[in-house]
């Protein structure tokens, strides 16, 4: 049986894309409207720009919703929307406990972790930006953490 947690409402990191990709919206007339004065096709390109932006920052903000972390019978997933994937095999979960040791990636940024999961053996990371991150140890603030490791618990054993 699959199943499904977060990482990003206690921590805000959700609240926080929507936030500034809807504050993105409203500057982009502002903007458009000053530039225009002196540049016309300077205005345009701008507000193309910033409207882009703004609107790949609200689709990342749903992702967080619609890209849940999945725990599997032979594997977990460990996403934070589009912006990361993680694959862990079964076999690779070393220990589960709440406190992150030096050098694990903390998911989502910047946030205060309270789940962590050592690997038995490098796995690497997909990330939006960048080459692939080599990950031993990840530190995830989970919505839930007592379900999420009491699942991969069970999925490791």
């Amino acid at each position: 049986m699959t199943q499904a947690f977060t990482l990003h409402k206690k921590s805000g990191f959700g609240d926080k894309i929507l936030l500034i990709g809807l504050a993105a919206l409203f500057e982009i007339v502002p903007v458009h409207l000053l530039v225009y004065r002196w540049r016309h096709s300077a205005a345009w390109v701008l507000t193309a720009i910033s409207l882009a932006g703004a609107l790949w920052l609200i689709d990342l903000g749903r992702s967080l919703n619609l890209r849940p972390c999945l725990v599997e019978p032979s594997q977990a997933t460990i996403r934070l929307g589009k912006l990361f994937t993680l694959t862990i095999p079964a076999r690779c979960v070393a220990s589960i406990g709440a406190n992150p040791g030096s050098g694990a990636f903390v998911i989502p940024p910047r946030a205060t972790p309270n789940l962590c999961i050592d690997f038995t053996e490098p796995l690497d990371g997909l990330r939006a930006f960048g080459p692939p991150k080599r990950l031993t140890a990840i530190a995830l603030a989970a919505d839930d953490p007592e379900a999420f490791a009491a699942a991969l618990r069970l999925m490791a054993y």
